[in-house]
């Protein structure tokens, strides 16, 4: 009897111990979450890691965990934040300042008036963070949007390199005007559509030109598309058709980071019309007359023989001056090419303390696949944030562009076989007809080559944007914020047709150099 009472009398001790042990390692640990700029954070979720315990942050950032031991970790995290993990060891005391994520964008949306969840708005968007090897291939943001966002519809009006392509967001939502969504970069609103200056000649064919292309696609942090009516809240009629808010890049803390990218392109023409030939050609002509004494043409051998109009019947296959030998011309083959591209990234971006940068530079070079179409321009890019004090935060992004377009393409809305070089070698003849021939009119005498010899249509196009985004913190409550910028646009164009064309022989060479000044500037202060 007396041993079970003592082995009784042992459990029980050894039952004390084990209680008084386990709450001697009990931890309570205080502290205070701020943020970047110092200000303290209500809301953040603090837990310990692997168990189940935790805690929230009260309005002034404060907060009280208890931790099983020394050796526990406790769990720091908020949206938009990056998430922080800290041993406790023997303090009791600990103090965390979150630093911003840019990595989780995705969660936070921005909006005209800032950022929110995504969660909370009412509004239909879609956000997209561009693929980085996407990014580098894409030669505009129309590549990187096509295919990309449910109800968006990117067509191409034009193959001419540089030339706008047409987005519309959930269909067209207007008869006879323009259907484009507003364009709204690092705050500042583009245009939908650019232009090229008039040439000033009568009938002449206008190109939309994309005003975006002087954006890098590799400088695009990510794009914010409003599909709704909630998009013109702010924007007024000018979102009607949708908004489509784009971010670029900014610096990240740390070392200078160096990124560099080169891209190589080669596009073929494909599809081309099934034409007929030299051979077939003069069988059809012939064809037409009943009589073969007037026919043009005459087959011998490998040899197609010309016979001009009025001559028909002095043709003697014994006599070589009697008759012209054709050669036979693909005028599609003699206008296509095929087409090499290339494009060059660099990028640099880090800080220290409060400031960040982010400077990128970028030049391309694009062949059209009609000879003598291209584009050249060169970009460069630099985004500045500063904290310059606890309360006042600083953005500041400045781009230029310097472009060349050359639309060896032609054209004007009046028409004909000499109106445009595509035309030109559908409608042509499958040969080039001899100059001393009487048939030989003015109409006649343009040709393939006559556009790649004596045809010029260049312009020159210089783009400036910068944006400043200032933001007071006057209390936890109160906020001034000053968005302003603007963006400037010179374009230069020249063009020439030479005594070659049926254009520049009517009026003994015509050339037209224009010029077209833009510019636009907004500010917001809220």
């Amino acid at each position: 009897m007396r041993q079970r009472l003592q082995k009784a009398m042992l459990v029980m001790v050894l039952c004390l111990l084990a209680v008084t042990t386990a709450l001697a390692q009990a931890i309570q640990v205080k502290g205070i979450v701020y943020d970047g700029n110092g200000e303290t954070m209500p809301g953040v979720n603090v837990h310990v890691k692997g168990a189940a315990s935790g805690t929230i942050t009260d309005v002034n950032g404060n907060y009280t965990v208890s931790v099983p031991n020394s050796n526990s970790i406790l769990v720091f995290s908020f949206i938009g934040y990056t998430t922080q993990e800290i041993k406790v060891g023997n303090r009791t005391n600990i103090n965390v300042t979150l630093k911003d994520d840019l990595q989780q964008l995705d969660e936070v949306v921005v909006v005209a008036y800032g950022t929110a969840r995504k969660g909370d708005l009412t509004g239909a968007l879609t956000t997209m963070r561009p693929d980085g090897n996407e990014a580098m291939k894409a030669t505009s943001i129309d590549n990187l949007l096509d295919g990309k966002v449910a109800g968006l519809v990117v067509n191409t009006a034009s193959a001419t390199p540089g030339a706008a392509s047409s987005i519309t967001i959930r269909g067209a939502s207007s008869l006879r005007g323009d259907n484009q969504p507003l364009y709204v970069i690092d705050n500042i609103p583009q245009a939908s559509t650019g232009e090229f200056a008039s040439s000033g000649i009568s009938g002449d064919f206008q190109i939309a030109q994309d005003p975006l292309a002087s954006l890098n696609p590799a400088d695009i942090e990510d794009i914010t598309i409003l599909k709704d009516a909630s998009s013109t809240a702010i924007y007024g009629s000018r979102g009607a058709n949708g908004v489509i808010l784009i971010t670029t890049k900014k610096g990240k803390e740390g070392k200078a980071k160096v990124s560099a990218s080169a891209n190589f392109t080669i596009a073929e023409p494909s599809e081309l019309l099934n034409m007929m030939s030299l051979r077939e050609h003069a069988l059809y002509r012939n064809s037409r007359q009943t009589d073969e004494k007037n026919w043009q043409f005459h087959l011998v051998g490998d040899e197609v023989r010309y016979v001009f109009g009025d001559a028909t019947g002095s043709y003697d296959p014994d006599k070589p001056e009697s008759y012209h030998v054709l050669a036979e011309r693909n005028w599609q083959k003699e206008i296509y090419q095929t087409a090499f591209s290339q494009n060059y990234s660099v990028s640099v971006n880090g800080g220290t303390g409060k400031t960040t940068y982010y400077v990128s530079a970028n030049f391309k070079d694009i062949e059209g696949t009609v000879k003598q179409t291209g584009l050249k321009q060169g970009d460069l890019r630099a985004n500045l944030n500063a904290d310059l004090s606890k309360a006042v935060s600083l953005r500041l992004s400045l781009a230029g562009s310097l472009r060349q377009n050359d639309m060896m393409a032609g054209g004007n809305t009046l028409g004909g076989s000499t109106g445009a070089v595509s035309r030109t070698a559908l409608d042509y003849a499958p040969y080039e007809m001899p100059e001393d021939d009487p048939a030989f009119d003015q109409e006649a005498k343009t040709t393939v080559f006559s556009w790649l010899n004596d045809y010029v249509d260049l312009a020159d196009d210089k783009t400036f944007n910068a944006s400043l985004d200032l933001t007071w913190k006057i209390s936890k409550f109160l906020r001034y914020n000053l968005r302003t910028g603007g963006n400037i646009n010179t374009n230069e164009r020249k063009r020439w047709y030479g005594l070659e064309l049926y254009q520049g022989m009517n009026n003994q060479g015509y050339l037209a150099i224009s010029n077209l000044d833009k510019s636009n500037y907004s500010v917001g202060i809220w």
